[in-house]
């Protein structure tokens, strides 16, 4: 698209009236949800499951969901467990969603801090863009 200045300042009153032309043809919604509350006091990923509280916040977050009408056609996660525990929650309360588990979204320092830390202790696979 070409947009030639009419306005030599800005330039805003053709860009506008060419993009006025222009309509969206879809609508994506995009929600970005974190885990629920879970047990921080486990020693590894699988003792930190969810709180009786986390399990209620995450039953409310499927409710308001499916309160919204909207179609939904995946919910990808974290591998984690108390992602997992989370998404298998709200997924009840959207039947016929595809879940997707990834370890790309585990939490943790994405790369091994420099300089050194004695107290960074990863306990996944660590990915880094090359």
């Amino acid at each position: 698209m070409n947009l030639k200045k009419k306005n030599q300042e800005t330039g805003e009153e053709e860009v506008s009236s060419r993009l006025s032309h222009y309509k969206a043809k879809a609508t994506r919604h995009i929600f970005l949800i974190r885990h629920s509350q879970y047990n921080t006091d486990g020693h590894n990923d699988k003792e930190r499951i969810l709180t009786k509280l986390g399990r209620e916040q995450a039953e409310l977050t499927g409710k308001r969901l499916a309160s919204l009408g909207l179609k939904f056609d995946k919910i990808v996660h974290s591998s984690m467990t108390r992602a997992t525990e989370t998404t298998n929650i709200i997924s009840e309360y959207l039947p016929g969603v595809t879940k997707l588990s990834t370890d790309l979204l585990r939490e943790g320092a994405p790369i091994e801090p420099n300089p050194p830390s004695s107290h960074w202790k990863p306990e996944a696979v660590m990915f880094e863009m090359l």
